[in-house]
């Protein structure tokens, strides 16, 4: 079993049947949660079930960069990213399930009438859809990978985490196809306003473009701070979480009064650190965004 793993820079110098990870027979290696990239020789992985991996695009069949075979003989190719706009080859019967590739790689796996390929794959038309980071992360917005993963696939124990470490059940509970989990709390954070910080987000919270602004579902949590970054006093942070009834009127609150389809949510800041509890409609609640007034300003609907 490898998990959490980076096969990295593996060359195989003189041909043969050499594999960056490589199984006695079928079902008897297991990767998830992991990245290969940059690998030289017969193949990328062989006899390997892959879960929740990312395949570089800058693996190679000894040296050959266009027709790469990356995968061979694999039982299970299931919630994997295939990156690149390269023809990928693999034998004996594979099976893809919910993974996502370019039309390309699509092309190469069709010439092969043992691989099966699921329904539930998805065909990027051109690499612009297939965008990570440097460090394989998917990019929200250019990456068709962003929570289109099967949570099914991903246990409590080895799959819970992607290869960083972070939960693979983020923004409303989602997990992304490949190895990486995307961070929201940058959207988050730029949603809510440009002073925002969002810096710990429950899994369930969700951002959805149906409904413009921060969904928070009973019983879940964000916590953020606001202010310019350096400003001495500035920064306050917040935790936020729904649910419950208002909490009785301290010093530290003000009023909750009606404002157009929402309600704005006031209290003076005389501390760091600030609880509020409401609920809203169902029990979701929707953070519009954050302002400096006198006192601070929360925009629920």
């Amino acid at each position: 079993m490898y998990n959490r793993c980076r096969f990295l820079d593996n060359r195989i110098l003189s041909g043969g049947n050499g594999a960056a990870a490589r199984g006695i027979v079928k079902s008897y290696l297991y990767c998830r949660n992991t990245v290969f990239d940059f690998n030289e020789g017969y193949s990328t992985t062989y006899y390997a079930t892959l879960e929740n991996c990312t395949i570089g695009e800058f693996n190679s069949q000894n040296g050959a960069y266009d027709s790469l075979s990356v995968i061979n003989d694999s039982p299970l190719v299931a919630n994997t990213l295939i990156l690149g706009n390269k023809g990928c080859a693999a034998a004996s019967g594979a099976v893809f399930s919910n993974c996502v590739f370019n039309v390309r790689t699509l092309e190469y796996l069709r010439k092969n009438t043992k691989v099966t390929i699921s329904s539930d794959c998805l065909i990027a038309a051109a690499d612009e859809y297939l965008v990570v980071d440097e460090n394989y992360t998917p990019v929200i917005g250019a990456n068709i990978a962003v929570d289109t993963g099967k949570a099914a696939l991903i246990s409590e124990g080895l799959g819970a985490f992607d290869l960083y470490g972070n939960p693979r059940k983020v923004n409303g509970a989602r997990l992304d196809v490949g190895a990486v989990e995307a961070d929201w709390k940058g959207e988050y954070s730029r949603v809510l306003g440009s002073r925002v910080c969002v810096i710990e987000a429950s899994p369930e919270v969700l951002l959805d473009s149906t409904a413009p602004g921060v969904q928070i579902p009973a019983g879940a949590k964000l916590s953020l701070t606001y202010g310019r970054e350096g400003s001495a006093g500035a920064r306050t942070e917040i935790s936020a979480s729904v649910g419950g009834t208002l909490t009785a009127e301290t010093e530290s609150w003000s009023r909750i009064f009606e404002s157009g389809e929402g309600q704005t949510l006031s209290f003076k800041t005389d501390s760091d650190f600030t609880d509020f509890l409401f609920t809203a409609g169902d029990g979701t609640a929707v953070l519009h965004g954050i302002s400096r007034r006198s006192p601070f300003a929360f925009v629920i609907r």
